[in-house]
C-alpha cells in the first residue's frame, strides 16, 4: 500500500449532497411622493451638481442587520450651500420663475398677467393677490398706506426656511422614519419612482449622493394667510372660496389666502 502523504492532493465529490436552496425574496421598500394642491408655482433652478453634493446616503455590506439605528444612514451635507441656495436663501423674497402658460390669480402662477412686470417674488405676487381680492384688480396695490411693511412682514417669515430643517437633518438613520429625514424621504420617493437608479452603486461603505437627474425637482408648499380681519377692516370683499378655487386637501382657506407651490428645478 502506497505511503498516503507523497500522493497528490484530489478533489472527491458527493452527488447525493447537492441541494437547490430558494432564497427570500429581497425586498427594497419606497413611499409615493405626497401630493398636494395650491394656487400658484413658484419655480426656482438648482444645480444638479450641488443637489447631488447635498443629499447623501451610505450603505454597506459589512453588517447584516435590520436594525435601524446602524443600517443605512442618511445626510444632509449644508455646509453653509444649500442645494447651491446659500443659508440665506428665502423662498419668499427670492426671484422665481412663473410657470409656462399660467394665469395670475387663483388658478395662476407667481407672475402677474402683466408679464412686463419685474418683481415676480411671491411676496410682491401675494400682495398683488390681496388687492385683487379686495379691490377687483392688482393694481389696486398702490391702496394700501403700508405695502413696503406687508413686504417686510412676509420676508420676516421665510428668513432662514431651509437652514434649520436642513441643518436638523444633517446626520440621520432609519431610527428616524419622520418626514424630517430630508434625505430618506427623497431616497424612498425615488425608489418608489424609479428604483433603477440604484443599480450602479458606487464607493461602497462611503457617502454616496442619491441619484438625482437632471430634470428631478424637489417641491414643498407655502400658505400664505391673510390676517383674520383683513377684509372687514378694509373694503369687506366676500372672502369666500368659489367651488373651482377650494383646496380639498388644506380646508379653511379663504379668498385672501394663497397657496404656493414652491417648485426647485434641477438642471
Amino acid at each position: 500500500m502506497s505511503n498516503p502523504s507523497s500522493s497528490t492532493v484530489k478533489e472527491f465529490v458527493l452527488s447525493a449532497l447537492n441541494a437547490e436552496i430558494t432564497s427570500s425574496l429581497a425586498t427594497i421598500t419606497g413611499d409615493a411622493a405626497q401630493t398636494f394642491q395650491y394656487d400658484a408655482i413658484a419655480e426656482h433652478d438648482v444645480n444638479l451638481a450641488d443637489v447631488r453634493d447635498t443629499f447623501q446616503f451610505q450603505s454597506d455590506s459589512n453588517d447584516f442587520t435590520d436594525a435601524n439605528a446602524t443600517d443605512v444612514k442618511y445626510y444632509v451635507e449644508s455646509a453653509g450651500n444649500y442645494m447651491g441656495l446659500s443659508s440665506s436663501w428665502n423662498p419668499v423674497s427670492s426671484s422665481v420663475v412663473a410657470a409656462v402658460g399660467g394665469t395670475w390669480g387663483a388658478a395662476g402662477t407667481t407672475g402677474p398677467s402683466g408679464s412686463a412686470l419685474t418683481n415676480m417674488e411671491l411676496d410682491h405676487d401675494y400682495v398683488r393677490n390681496l388687492a385683487l381680492r379686495l379691490f377687483g384688480t392688482h393694481f389696486g396695490v398702490d391702496l394700501f398706506t403700508n405695502e413696503e411693511q406687508l413686504i417686510t412682514d412676509l420676508d420676516a417669515a421665510g428668513v432662514d426656511y431651509l437652514k434649520a430643517p436642513m441643518d436638523a437633518a444633517a446626520s440621520m438613520t432609519n431610527a428616524d422614519a419622520s418626514d424630517n429625514n430630508l434625505c430618506r424621504v427623497l431616497m424612498r420617493q425615488m425608489i418608489d419612482m424609479d428604483v433603477q437608479r440604484f443599480r450602479d452603486l458606487q464607493n461602497v461603505g462611503e457617502k454616496q449622493p442619491l441619484p438625482f437627474v437632471a430634470g428631478d425637482s424637489i417641491s414643498f408648499r407655502i400658505c400664505v394667510k391673510a390676517a383674520a380681519n383683513q377684509a372687514s377692516t378694509t373694503t369687506g370683499a366676500s372672502v369666500t372660496r368659489a367651488a373651482g378655487e377650494v383646496l380639498s386637501d388644506y380646508a379653511g382657506l379663504n379668498k385672501l389666502d394663497k397657496v404656493y407651490k414652491v417648485k426647485l428645478n434641477i438642471v
